[in-house]
């Protein structure tokens, strides 16, 4: 029980650092695909 309190707090109190990094990820990611894009 305690275990899930804790991974829920820790999901809580990370949530906005997570969506910064998969925001970023996501952009580059993109990036890169019309870099691979422009290539062909």
């Amino acid at each position: 029980m305690s275990r899930i309190k804790i991974s829920y707090e820790y999901s809580t109190s990370s949530t906005t650092q997570d969506q910064q990094l998969l925001k970023t990820y996501n952009i580059l990611y993109k990036d890169f695909k019309e870099e691979l894009l422009k290539m062909k």
